[in-house]
């Protein structure tokens, strides 16, 4: 079968020989990887796809990866010898699937990862790396829901006319032109119109895939990255705390609510909140404010857990039903012990979020005990 089996090719994306300058020309990317991917990661020496996370079923396009893996192929070139056989050896079958990164999060003046944290408790290992552009795939991360929904992407009214009209009478017709239009994910300097979805290049939210990110690539420490509370705004400061200096109890005063958010999954949360700030302490010179809530911290990984306890009871409780196993509700953690936890913290950076303009309606408090 061939590399383009199932997907439109492109002509003018063939895979080509790069220049000698441009061979040399390194780009930057972050990726999120789970602890149990880092420690394969570790033994490996490279952080490569698995298998057992390949589930496409939330997407209406169900090969949707696929796609990306086949263009990888196309555009960049084949997987090594050794990408293959770790993926046919971890259960896997057919062509590998890439590793995925970020490679512009926000913009081109600011390309660099920030932390949007989303399950209360849970543990991540944030990487950032420097690798030749010639491996790299880039891609338009918005406009790629594109692909994952199964739709076309248009560049104009008429057009999304004409493919509308076209899928009733000729389905094939329009499954040709549906694969074409997805070739456009792939213009990082996107100069047109933005309305289906492309963005501007300077503007553009851009992933990235490769084969295998080698962790002789990594340009900083491994670090640890632990959700306290949900993602809640774009203005956010991270204020590092010096190993041999105060810990955060003795920078700002916070309180701590347990929340129940429905509109996330699972819904229970520790909600921290910004009651008081040293007024010379590093949150206030930083610009944290009063009301502002610590959403997540980053550590080394080959550092202590600052918050191993949390987390243990955390995925304890949590979830849609907080009964024990005989119908009564489980206490939870007290928050005031979480708090006392969380104020001893220093050799971490830890991330304040504003709260949203408009307050979630699906957020409620709740008591220790249900």
């Amino acid at each position: 079968m061939g590399a383009c089996a199932g997907f439109a090719c492109d002509s003018n994306a063939q895979q080509r020989t790069p220049t000698a300058d441009e061979a040399t020309i390194m780009v930057r990317v972050w990726t999120l990887q789970s602890l149990s991917g880092y420690e394969a990661a570790l033994k490996a020496g490279a952080v490569r796809a698995s298998p057992k996370h390949l589930e496409n079923g939330d997407f209406c396009n169900e090969d949707s990866y696929g796609f990306m893996s086949h263009e990888l192929q196309k555009r960049v070139g084949p997987c090594s010898a050794e990408v293959s056989q770790s993926w046919l050896e971890r259960g896997g079958s057919g062509l590998p699937a890439p590793v995925w990164v970020w490679q512009q999060f926000r913009s081109r003046a600011q390309p660099e990862y920030v932390p949007e944290p989303w399950v209360c408790g849970e543990r991540a290992v944030l990487l950032e790396a420097e690798v030749p552009r010639e491996e790299v795939l880039p891609s338009q991360f918005n406009a790629f829901n594109h692909v994952l929904n199964d739709i076309p992407l248009p560049l104009t009214e008429e057009e999304d006319e004409e493919l509308s009209a076209l899928k009733t009478t000729e389905p094939e017709a329009f499954r040709e032109r549906k694969l074409q239009s997805w070739q456009r994910i792939f213009e990082v300097e996107w100069e047109g119109d933005t309305i289906y979805g492309l963005q501007h290049g300077d503007d553009a939210q851009l992933q990235a895939v490769l084969w295998q990110l080698p962790l002789s690539a990594l340009v900083r420490p491994a670090l640890r990255f632990v959700n306290l509370a949900p993602y809640v705004s774009e203005e956010k400061r991270s204020v590092a705390y010096p190993p041999h200096g105060p810990p955060l109890g003795e920078d700002v005063q916070l309180d701590a609510v347990w929340i129940r958010r429905k509109s996330t999954n699972p819904p229970l949360h520790l909600q921290f909140t910004v009651k008081h700030l040293v007024t010379e302490g590093l949150a206030a010179k930083c610009g944290v404010q009063t009301g502002w809530q610590v959403t997540c911290l980053l550590n080394p990984i080959d550092d202590e857990d600052p918050l191993p306890w949390l987390v243990s009871e955390i995925r304890r409780h949590r979830g849609n039903d907080d009964s024990d196993g005989d119908g009564a509700p489980a206490p939870r953690p007290s928050a005031a012990v979480a708090l006392e936890q969380l104020r001893k913290v220093r050799g971490v950076e830890v991330v304040f979020e504003a709260p949203r303009e408009e307050p979630d309606s699906s957020e409620e408090p709740c008591d220790e005990h249900g």
